[in-house]
């Protein structure tokens, strides 16, 4: 066999063996999570959720929301509620609410057999209108949704 030819073929193999495997994995832009249909998703549930609350659409918000939805006491100042409890404080809220910027960041999901975990962090500022009195809010914190299926669907269990 030639020489050139061995060398050629030679070089054309150990290339192709030795870069194969070196792909750096993809993500979904803006975050460190794997781009996969399953987490784009939980992302799509949770953007749905985010983009209804800008347009104060408790419809589509309790259409993620899973029927056994559960806050626990956040504060000192805050009260647990269920889902019922999550309608009437989405009914009040948004009376109040006359503008809102919501931007998330999504950090990592942690998936387990029954139940997901979304760790974002928020970034929030509001203009909230209380006895004739507006006034604007920020709001910046690391949270954790977590998602539950229910009837085969994906929905938000805690964390809103």
């Amino acid at each position: 066999m030639n020489y050139r030819l061995f060398l050629f073929l030679f070089l054309g193999l150990f290339a192709l063996f030795t870069t194969g495997g070196c792909t750096s994995p993809r993500y979904i832009r803006g975050t460190k999570i794997p781009d996969n249909k399953k987490n784009k998703e939980i992302i799509g549930i949770i953007e749905k959720y985010r983009r209804a609350m800008i347009n104060k659409d408790i419809p589509t918000i309790l259409e993620v929301t899973h029927p056994e939805y559960y806050q626990p006491k956040m504060s000192n100042d805050d009260t647990p509620y269920d889902y019922k409890g999550l309608i009437k404080k989405l009914k009040i809220r948004f009376k109040q609410l006359k503008t809102v910027r919501f931007d998330i960041q999504y950090r990592k999901i942690k998936w387990s057999e029954n139940k997901i975990g979304v760790e974002i962090f928020i970034e929030a500022s509001f203009m909230l209108e209380i006895d004739k009195n507006k006034e604007w809010r920020k709001k910046s914190d690391y949270m954790r949704i977590d998602l539950r299926k229910h009837q085969g669907r994906w929905r938000i269990i805690s964390g809103l």
